[in-house]
């Protein structure tokens, strides 16, 4: 029994760890509702990130309506950037459990 608890943990732990990492990636996409939004302020010249936050309304609305249709694409995106990490962060963490 001890050694199912143990493992339903491990795999508890892991659907927390993989979930955060997409919350993290998909909270920084470079789109204005979202914290990556405010990345592009030192990548875009100024004119053009005033134009980005005055409409980041409508583009919220658009993102919105993208994520809701196809939410298929906003996964590759994320999965797309997520994945690396995931498994950079994921070997050690196999190692560690496997040792103790």
């Amino acid at each position: 029994f001890a050694a199912t608890l143990a493992e339903n943990a491990n795999v508890l732990f892991y659907l927390f760890f993989e979930t955060n990492i997409m919350l993290a990636v998909f909270n920084l996409l470079p789109v204005p509702p979202l914290d990556g939004s405010k990345i592009l302020a030192g990548v875009l010249p100024a004119q053009a990130y005033n134009w980005l936050m005055r409409n980041e309304r409508y583009i919220g609305i658009g993102f919105l309506l993208v994520f809701v249709m196809s939410p298929r694409l906003i996964g590759t995106v994320i999965g797309f950037v997520a994945n690396p990490i995931i498994s950079i962060i994921d070997f050690p963490l196999n190692a560690l459990y496997n040792w103790l």
